[in-house]
């Protein structure tokens, strides 16, 4: 989980530069919800001003650990929005093999060939 939130952390885009665009940046950022894309997911976060003030600062100082490993998992519930239960991955992995083992059986009947 701490390595999720540390690369959470490390692709918003904080801008660094004088203190106007740490106001800029800062009026943008807290409490509202806001896009981060980490390898090509997109993601929602929702920063408070304590939080952005220690991103801001860690890449500031160009540290790369934002999040430790006994914070990660309260990061994660606290700061990245939506409501995703065990349930739902459950579910949601359960359509994946049933769609593999269906892309299989198919590459089967119409390659008889494959079976020799």
């Amino acid at each position: 989980m701490s390595k999720m939130a540390n690369k959470i952390c490390d692709n918003i885009d904080m801008k660094i530069g004088d203190d106007d665009e740490k106001a800029k940046r800062e009026r943008f950022f807290v409490g509202k919800e806001r896009s981060v894309e980490v390898d090509g997911v997109r993601v929602q976060i929702k920063l408070d001003k304590d939080q952005f003030e220690n991103i801001f600062t860690k890449k500031f100082f160009r540290e790369t650990d934002y999040v430790s490993i006994d914070e990660a998992t309260d990061w994660i519930g606290k700061y990245l929005l939506g409501e995703i239960t065990k349930d739902m991955l459950d579910e949601q992995r359960k359509k994946e093999v049933d769609a593999l083992d269906m892309m299989q059986n198919q590459s089967i009947i119409y390659h008889p060939e494959s079976i020799l």
